[in-house]
């Protein structure tokens, strides 16, 4: 009875609220993916943990389209490849700085979580969809929090700050090519060929560096697959369903959330410069939230 009333509950919600719900939902699990990924990472290369996120990721997202019924055929081609391709080079960036001891996990996420405001940036031209003046604010506030989270080491990680920035730009291009794709494929089939390409480029670039997982390190590959292949098809669901400017400012969570499980399981509390830094990079996201809401209320979208 209780299910039920829930399930009626969740039909008679608009899409904008249910895409909201579905962006939370998936920031969490990729926060869990993240200290998955970094405990996981102490044991093999960032490269085959990349490969284990994909590979079951696909599989997830296989497993979901079967249970559900979901169909699996792609019709636009050509925006899928293009989902694919920079999504994987986001995925590798983002990765990379995760595996790196040079940073604690949080402010690594901090760092690879800027890319709203380029889905903000680039909104206007690629998805027709309009962007207030609170935009411009935002950008030297999200940047200038990334200045902050990185002053105590930037001398040692400066490199990793430019590699998470350039894997932003990509994870931007490639949330705007889930929004482009829009309703008319299925969740799971864009989730599942965008882990199936990403999984053959990793699998390329493993297979030189390749070290066997002791039975501790494989549980953990298994549950950073897992959570991000779990986080991928809420995500894409989500990017359906609303905005991408005001979707995307969302993903702000995943910083609080990561911070949230890291604390306990590495013992990496903030301080005070990262801890304004995020503040800052958080406040950018809640200008472009309020942003694309003005322009939903400007072009009479729900």
């Amino acid at each position: 009875m209780a299910f039920e009333s829930a399930r009626r509950t969740w039909i008679v919600m608009s899409p904008a609220l249910r895409g909201i719900l579905w962006m939370v939902v998936a920031q969490a699990l990729f926060s869990a993916m993240s200290v998955f990924a970094r405990i996981g990472t102490q044991g093999v290369s960032w490269q085959e943990t990349t490969l284990l996120r994909c590979g079951i990721g696909a599989l997830v997202a296989y497993m979901i389209a079967r249970i559900r019924g979901a169909p699996l055929r792609i019709t636009n081609k050509k925006l899928m490849w293009t989902r694919s391709i920079t999504g994987t080079i986001a995925m590798l960036s983002i990765f990379y700085v995760l595996a790196s001891p040079g940073i604690p996990v949080g402010d690594a996420v901090t760092l690879t979580s800027v890319w709203p405001v380029f889905v903000a940036l680039l909104s206007w031209h690629f998805l027709k969809e309009p962007v207030g003046k609170p935009v411009w604010g935002a950008i030297p506030v999200a940047f200038c929090g990334i200045a902050l989270v990185m002053k105590p080491s930037f001398h040692l990680a400066s490199s990793l700050a430019a590699i998470a920035v350039i894997g932003s730009f990509f994870s931007a291009l490639a949330m705007m090519s889930l929004r482009s794709i829009g309703p008319g494929e299925s969740d799971e089939a864009i989730a599942l060929y965008f882990s199936l390409f990403a999984t053959l480029v990793t699998l390329c670039i493993s297979l030189p560096v390749w070290k066997t997982p002791d039975p501790g390190t494989w549980l953990f590959l298994i549950l950073t697959g897992i959570s991000g292949g779990l986080g991928q098809v809420a995500m894409t669901r989500a990017y359906s369903l609303d905005n991408a400017a005001r979707i995307s400012a969302l993903s702000y969570l995943g910083i609080i959330f990561t911070n949230i499980f890291a604390i306990p399981v590495f013992g990496d509390i903030p301080g005070f410069w990262q801890l304004v830094g995020t503040a800052f990079v958080i406040l950018s996201g809640v200008f472009i939230s309020l942003s694309a809401q003005k322009g939903d209320a400007l072009l009479g979208v729900p």
